[in-house]
């Protein structure tokens, strides 16, 4: 009998202790929610937190609109200067691998670049001044971080990766896009893949 009230105090602790467990689950999920409603009204993709699309399409305008005049300070037949926009499709699926290729990609672009998350396994490089030698050295670069990344089965990740430069491939946004995405797909094809196509450019509202 004298063992009644310890028990009856463990058997509230014990119940304590569930109810607190569930209230912190709630809570953990309460904050992820509420991280990755922050992440997109930053512009950021919620799950590898990098730029999402949005972001991107603004990023690409402005830093066309601020090239000014691209033959300006070149030498005759020297792509350096030229913006280049890379596009990249990854092997990849899951959460925690595409965090894993955002994290390497991240490490491997220039402090001016912009990496964005722009479609379920894409990815797109902006890199002002980088001429053409300087994208295919970052393309390069960037499939190789994606093959230290392992998939789900450990296999490195394959990645299609293709870009085009301002203003010889295209002077707009949409005509860079549309041109490195062709070239992405050229790519593929010549790899045996299919990888899908990206969305076209959303117009951007007048006065942004």
């Amino acid at each position: 009998m004298g063992s009644t009230p310890w028990l009856v105090l463990l058997a509230v602790a014990l119940l304590a202790d569930a109810a607190l467990a569930v209230m912190l689950r709630r809570r953990g999920r309460q904050v992820r929610v509420l991280e990755r409603e922050r992440a997109r009204l930053a512009g950021l993709d919620p799950v590898t937190q990098v730029a999402g699309r949005g972001a991107f399409e603004l990023a690409l305008e402005d830093a066309l609109a601020g090239i000014g005049d691209p033959t300006r300070g070149r030498r005759t037949g020297d792509a350096t200067g030229d913006l280049a926009l890379i596009v990249l499709d990854v092997d990849a699926s899951g959460d925690g691998v595409l965090r894993a290729v955002a994290r390497v990609l991240g490490e491997t672009v220039r402090p001016v670049d912009l990496l964005a998350r722009t479609g379920a396994s894409e990815f797109a490089v902006i890199a002002p001044g980088a001429g053409s030698a300087g994208a295919r050295r970052l393309a390069e670069a960037l499939r190789i971080a994606c093959a230290a990344v392992g998939g789900a089965d450990r296999a490195p990740l394959q990645a299609t990766v293709a870009w085009a430069l301002h203003p010889s491939d295209g002077r707009s946004a949409a005509a860079l896009l549309e041109c490195a995405e062709d070239r992405r797909l050229a790519a593929g094809r010549g790899a045996g893949r299919r990888p899908p196509r990206a969305r076209a450019l959303v117009p951007r509202p007048a006065g942004l």
